[in-house]
């Protein structure tokens, strides 16, 4: 039985070959193509401009240069459907006044760059097993290195108390009989005392957001007095330095579902940072506001503002919001756990503050508060 090989080739070469073929006339028109073209252009070019294939091609005046240069192959890009070109090597005949161009790829650079493909992924599942290794020693340092600050200021906190204590006695019982150099020195034990002892609270705070263990002791809360018993404590401090405590309620009674010690702790972190980064004589104010279904609680100070670089990073965990008028001291934690508080009633703290032109910060905090059945 005869078998029609030249049909069969073509058939081939039409429908299976992975071969670049491009019959186009003697000015650059497309005339015919294969599967294999198409699959790689993305498109049928037949009919367009030789030009529109080949990158960097100059038509009909190319074709000619070409056929007058010496056999051999040709390095050509051709655009492709990624929008990527790719090289192909090409021999270009002359067929009855019509341009067969046949393109391929060089099989010795496309096993190299198979086995650069092998090798790069091979690498990167190494580094991938590599960081994961790290990331899970890093997760047991890290947990190590909350449960050791937990500890450290859990233990610390009692010998604190001890030392405030004794300086107290000290202060009541000798008062008669010690001069004021002493009495300074009894005081300055316990202003120090009482910052290590804010440290402390600060640091088991922190432990405890970072274990996942913040929880909160919910209670109804009447805002308006709320926000006024807490702020009258803070009007003594406020006078010293000459600067005027301002606050606004509202006219609405609100009574919220809250933490009352946390909350206090927040109002109490924001008023005295307004204190102390504000100059003197200045005001700071305090607003509630109930707006549609939010609590509003805004602190507001006239001091030198906070520059939009600071704002960035102002509630991460040791990050400072600049320089105090006050000369007092601060872990640098205050604004992280505050956030943290804010977040865990399910509100949101933000910052408005423009250089020179004062800071507000602004508490939102859902009406009614946390809902019990929310499982914090």
């Amino acid at each position: 039985m005869s078998v029609n090989l030249p049909n069969i080739l073509q058939s081939y070469l039409f429908r299976e070959a992975s071969v670049f073929l491009l019959l186009c006339t003697s000015e650059g028109k497309v005339l015919e193509t294969n599967d294999h073209t198409r699959r790689l252009l993305g498109f049928d070019p037949a009919g367009s401009e030789i030009s529109e294939i080949f990158v960097n091609f100059d038509g009909e005046k190319g074709i000619r240069n070409l056929l007058h240069e010496t056999e051999g192959e040709r390095l050509f890009n051709v655009t492709t459907f990624t929008g990527l070109p790719q090289s192909l090597y090409f021999k270009i005949y002359e067929i009855h006044r019509q341009i067969l161009f046949l393109g391929r790829n060089d099989a010795e650079e496309q096993e190299f760059m198979r086995k650069e493909i092998v090798e790069l992924n091979n690498e990167m599942s190494r580094m991938a097993r590599q960081l994961h290794k790290q990331k899970s020693e890093l997760e047991k340092l890290n947990k190590l290195k909350d449960q050791f600050l937990g500890m450290a200021a859990h233990d610390l906190r009692k010998p604190v108390g001890l030392i405030m204590n004794y300086a107290d006695f000290l202060v009541d019982d000798l008062s008669e009989n010690i001069n004021a150099e002493d009495a300074e020195f009894l005081a300055r034990i316990n202003r120090n005392a009482l910052y290590m002892r804010e440290i402390i609270n600060d640091f088991l705070d922190v432990a405890l957001i970072e274990a996942g263990q913040f929880n909160l002791n919910l209670g109804a809360v009447d805002l308006n007095q709320f926000i006024l018993n807490k702020i009258a404590q803070h009007k003594i401090l406020a006078s010293k330095y000459d600067k005027k405590m301002d606050i606004e309620l509202s006219d609405e009674d609100i009574v919220i579902d809250c933490d009352a010690s946390k909350l206090e702790q927040v109002i109490n972190n924001l008023v005295s940072n307004a204190i102390e980064h504000s100059g003197n004589s200045t005001e700071i104010k305090v607003i509630l506001q109930k707006i549609d279904d939010q609590i509003i609680i805004t602190v507001k100070d006239n001091g030198k503002g906070i520059s939009y670089e600071q704002q960035a990073k102002l509630f991460d965990i040791y990050a400072r919001s600049g320089e105090k008028k006050t000369g007092s001291r601060s872990t640098g934690l205050g604004l992280a756990i505050t956030k943290k508080i804010i977040e865990a009633h399910q509100g949101e703290i933000k910052i408005e503050s423009e250089p020179g032109k004062g800071a507000s910060f602004i508490i939102k905090l859902p009406d009614k508060g946390i809902r019990r059945d929310d499982g914090i």
